[in-house]
């Protein structure tokens, strides 16, 4: 069978999905992998092949410069760059995606599920597809605090109150994204409910995959498939990393926050000064290769490293709280 993944070009989409390629791969499947130009060199190490999308370089350069500007922004600024790019990819994939079907035989597709309105095209093919969940789902339960809020889960009524407000509040920053799913399900005859368009409307009838744990979840959400870890441990690329610095006899403390909050420098520097008196080796991995700190006694600074080859020397793990990140820590 000739599956494509559908994914975003940032190393914490790009490679549990890669790694799921892989499995499937090994299985004797023809898999390819779909996404914009920067992922090209981070899929290097995948055994398939890489289709880079954004034949217009400009929607495509455009895309990319928002999800770099995601290292360093918060809150509502987050929230409305996140909208735009939903809105942009339906409008690229909605170009490229059919040509792209026909050339390349494709007869199922994973579609990561923070690419809201790719299965539009899949739909409008007959082209079965399934939901693949590389971060936290996004699929709503109004029993439980929004994926994107800080809330602590409770049952007590003006909880729950918080959490239905939050939820009617992306409806309106998403309120764009539904207009054009709608107008497209109507365009294209599709078996939406029009009436009801929100960000799960597009998931798979055939399934929605999570690599999470149902102990994740205040409740396990009811339709979703909990598979565990994709990640392939060998199957990672090669880090360079000074592991001759390392000290044995010194308890490791590794910290990293993932590939969204490369730009807050300011956080890297208050784990270095609340680190620096501690009787442990501590490794500080940027995310970035541009970013500088001040360093304390024999902190280890990099770029990039190693993570899960590091983390089996770790002592503590100071982290985002990232899905990948938990999952391999664990």
């Amino acid at each position: 069978m000739k599956i494509a993944i559908l994914t975003l070009p940032i190393d914490g989409h790009l490679n549990p999905l890669g790694d799921l390629g892989t499995r499937l791969y090994h299985r004797g499947h023809e898999v390819v992998m779909l996404s914009l130009p920067s992922g090209e060199k981070k899929a290097k190490r995948l055994k398939y092949p890489f289709i880079p999308l954004g034949k217009n370089k400009a929607i495509a350069k455009e895309f990319e410069d928002k999800l770099n500007q995601h290292n360093s922004t918060s809150g509502l600024t987050a929230l409305r760059l996140s909208i735009k790019q939903i809105n942009d990819s339906i409008d690229m994939l909605e170009e490229e995606l059919p040509l792209l079907i026909k050339k390349e035989k494709i007869e199922l597709f994973l579609i990561d599920q923070v690419l809201i309105g790719a299965p539009i095209v899949p739909l409008k093919m007959k082209i079965p597809y399934i939901t693949v969940c590389a971060a936290l789902e996004m699929n709503r339960d109004k029993g439980i605090p929004p994926h994107f809020s800080h809330y602590d889960y409770g049952k007590i009524f003006y909880q729950r109150f918080f959490y239905t407000l939050h939820y009617q509040l992306l409806n309106l920053f998403a309120r764009g994204i539904y207009r054009k799913i709608k107008k497209l399900a109507k365009k294209n005859h599709l078996n939406i409910d029009t009436k009801n368009i929100d960000f799960e409307s597009l998931d798979s009838k055939i399934a929605i995959i999570s690599q999470s744990s149902p102990g994740f979840s205040f409740k396990p959400i009811t339709g979703i498939h909990y598979t565990g870890p994709f990640f392939l441990e060998n199957e990672r690329p090669v880090v360079d990393f000074p592991w001759e610095k390392l000290k044995a006899d010194k308890t490791l403390i590794y910290a990293s926050l993932g590939t969204l909050f490369t730009g807050f420098v300011s956080i890297y520097q208050k784990i270095a000064e609340a680190t620096k008196d501690l009787d442990a080796q501590v490794v500080i991995s940027l995310g970035r290769k541009l970013s500088i700190i001040k360093t304390y006694n024999s902190q280890i600074v990099v770029p990039f490293a190693p993570q899960i080859e590091l983390l089996k020397k770790t002592s503590l793990f100071i982290s985002h709280g990232g899905m990948n990140s938990v999952l391999e820590a664990l």
